[in-house]
């Protein structure tokens, strides 16, 4: 067996030399590109955020909400042992942009003092598809739709809006489940001060096996504390933020002061003039409604003589509420029994009757 020669040494050192600057210049490039996909995820994610708080102060409350909400989320996540990178990314934009929908449901129903009608809570419940389907739109690297579309789904089943249970929600879902209601009771919102920590997790822990993953909750006790007393960074643009909320909050003016009072035998035509100027404002009575009605019939047929029953729920006849025409007089106040004369019949059998004689109304021969 024959060594090498310093022949040989010769020979490969340059090959040597050009391996390790090859590797060097691939390897900066490597850190480079590295450096540069963070650069654009950290600009992508603030764009998020900004966009995210702007959306959350149409809601009525602070955009510090949606920070704590993102940074409970993730703590809760890597305490729960969720270690996937994209997992954890999906989690960070889905905490941000979990209510985009919102943009869909009116201002009246959002910041309501109050519960919910059925029909209010039917429109809110739209923010979830309406969301995720905006989203839907961006070509995540990561699943955030699933997570925004399952956000208000319940561990047994009754939530919405696909009804999913158990382990068929995703895990970034369950967790938004846990931090965003901890959150909102924790905050003043326009229907009721902020609880106490310890109201909001009983609430909490009443939801535990019902509308929330048993062991999200568990974890969620345990590490909330720890979580909550990392400091934020500051919201960036925190004026133009704030200065949304304080338009959506402001008290609207008052409408235009307008007639309120008038004579019943006034002319037909200023009955109409004061009425519309009441539906205008927003005002409207049923009274305003009956004369600008009447006023449009007196153009079409001249001479007519026009009442509006309604029926009294106490007396149960039916009451001239409105009436114009040349027999107005007589005809206003007038209480007509359910079943009787010509009006009262009408009524109780639902039925139209054209081309009759007023006479049997105003009971005369």
């Amino acid at each position: 067996m024959r060594s090498a020669g310093p022949a040989a040494a010769v020979a490969v050192t340059p090959l040597v030399v050009v391996l390790h600057l090859t590797i060097r210049s691939i390897t900066g490039r490597l850190s480079d590109a590295e450096k540069y996909v963070q650069t654009v995820d950290k600009l992508y994610l603030s764009t998020i955020e900004t966009l995210a708080t702007a959306i959350e102060a149409k809601d009525g409350v602070t955009s510090d909400h949606i920070r704590r909400v993102q940074k409970f989320a993730i703590g809760l996540a890597k305490a729960l042992g969720v270690a996937d990178e994209k997992t954890i990314k999906a989690i960070n934009a889905a905490a941000l942009l979990h209510d985009t929908g919102k943009l869909a449901v009116p201002e009246h129903i959002l910041n309501k003092p109050g519960k919910l009608t059925a029909l209010e809570f039917e429109q809110m419940k739209l923010h979830v598809d309406v969301g995720a389907d905006i989203l839907s739109a961006i070509d995540f690297p990561y699943p955030v739709v699933p997570i925004v579309r399952a956000h208000h789904e319940n561990w047994d089943g009754t939530g919405y809006p696909r009804g999913l249970k158990g382990e068929e929600i995703p895990i970034g879902a369950r967790i938004l489940s846990v931090v965003d209601c901890y959150d909102a009771l924790t905050s003043d919102r326009p229907y009721r001060a902020a609880l106490t920590d310890a109201e909001a997790m009983k609430i909490v822990l009443e939801r535990r096996g019902k509308m929330c993953d048993p062991d999200v909750v568990d974890t969620f006790v345990r590490v909330y504390r720890e979580i909550a007393a990392e400091v934020m960074e500051p919201v960036p643009h925190q004026e133009a933020l704030s200065k949304i909320g304080r338009a959506i909050s402001a008290p609207q003016p008052p409408p235009p002061t307008v007639v309120t009072e008038i004579r019943a035998d006034a002319p037909d035509d200023l009955l109409a003039i004061v009425s519309l100027s009441r539906v205008v404002s927003g005002e409207a009575t049923f009274g305003d409604a009956a004369a600008l009605a009447t006023a449009h019939l007196s153009r079409i047929l001249a001479d007519t003589t026009c009442a509006f029953f309604i029926h009294d729920a106490g007396s149960g006849h039916l009451v001239a509420r409105h009436a114009t025409g040349e027999h107005a007089a007589a005809l206003r106040g007038m209480s007509i029994g359910m079943g009787e004369r010509l009006s009262g019949w009408v009524a109780a059998c639902r039925q139209t009757i054209t081309n009759s004689d007023a006479a049997l109304d105003l009971l005369r021969s």
